[in-house]
């Protein structure tokens, strides 16, 4: 896995560790923790569209377009920011 950043649509955007775990692209806190609210996922199956830009909110401006990727499936769509070095 690898180290983005989680934009969710309440409040700021959180770091994320983001990894493939069988068919589900997973995503929890960069530091360990038992809080449901820091982990999530999503089936790749469901996945139905990868976007360049954010979905699910306006893109704050100092985040730069190309390092913007948003996950969107039927039920929600998941924007995450790539490292500056990626």
């Amino acid at each position: 896995g690898f180290k983005m950043r989680k934009h969710g649509r309440r409040g700021g955007p959180k770091d994320r560790l983001v990894r493939l775990d069988g068919d589900m692209i997973v995503w929890t806190a960069v530091r360990p923790s038992f809080r449901l609210s820091e982990r999530g996922g999503v089936k790749v199956a469901e996945v139905t569209e990868v976007r360049r830009t954010f979905a699910g909110r306006p893109r704050p401006s100092n985040v730069a377009e190309d390092r913007c990727l948003s996950l969107i499936s039927k039920d929600r769509s998941v924007d995450l920011e790539l490292p500056d070095n990626e």
